[in-house]
């Protein structure tokens, strides 16, 4: 007689937003497949330099690159200007929050266009969405700049951004970097991710009262990864 064989089906859980969280604290999908197969967030941008294409999500698209943050080499006092903080921002679309995000960045460095800011910022997307997931996004983009410049936006009315896990966008940490700094974009993008990772802290922006509260939070959250 033949012998029949079974086989087990292998695990379909995946873990999500790893950067900057240990074992400890890791969420696993729970539901079938993984969660976050539809677009990659950080494809290699045709424009990066080679050190950013190598940090991508895997291939199945289910974690975030294990970039080591080093916050305490990030000044985002410097980032992110006190008129760049918005909270209760009201915006139809996700262009229209970039877009926001992009004069208002312009209006305190004016050695920077809104348009090329926004058309920079658009051309990002189009590679792939910027979402963490859990409300968050991190639209990002290189230029022609002399030193990183950011905006905060909280959004009145969260936005659909496409994210992998389906939930709309309320908080937007908008960021740009010169071109030559790979690494720097790096250790930016990871400390951002190792902030927002904890509901803690999303929550904490989520109650900010107004603009300069939810500035000065951003800032007491990053300055805690780095105590």
């Amino acid at each position: 007689m033949p012998t029949t064989r079974t086989s087990t089906p292998r695990s379909t859980r995946c873990w999500t937003s790893s950067t900057g969280r240990s074992s400890s604290t890791r969420k696993r999908s729970t539901t079938t497949g993984c969660a976050r197969t539809e677009r990659p967030l950080e494809p290699a941008p045709s424009r990066d330099a080679p050190e950013l294409a190598a940090q991508t999500r895997n291939p199945t698209n289910c974690e975030w690159p294990q970039v080591e943050a080093r916050p305490s080499m990030i000044d985002f006092h410097d980032l992110l200007h006190p008129s760049c903080a918005r909270a209760g921002h009201r915006a139809a679309s996700k262009k229209a929050a970039l877009e926001h995000a992009s004069e208002i960045i312009a209006r305190a460095h004016p050695t920077l266009a809104p348009r090329r800011l926004l058309e920079g910022l658009l051309a990002r997307e189009r590679l792939g969405n910027t979402c963490l997931g859990d409300g968050v996004a991190i639209p990002h983009c290189r230029m022609p700049c002399d030193r990183p410049v950011a905006a905060l936006l909280r959004l009145a009315v969260p936005l659909d951004f496409e994210a992998p896990d389906g939930q709309p966008v309320d908080l937007l940490f908008t960021l740009v970097v010169p071109d030559a700094e790979a690494q720097r974009h790096l250790d930016v993008l990871g400390a951002l991710a190792q902030a927002f990772d904890l509901p803690s802290n999303r929550n904490m922006l989520r109650r900010a009262e107004d603009d300069a509260e939810l500035r000065e939070t951003l800032l007491r959250i990053v300055g805690r990864a780095a105590a």
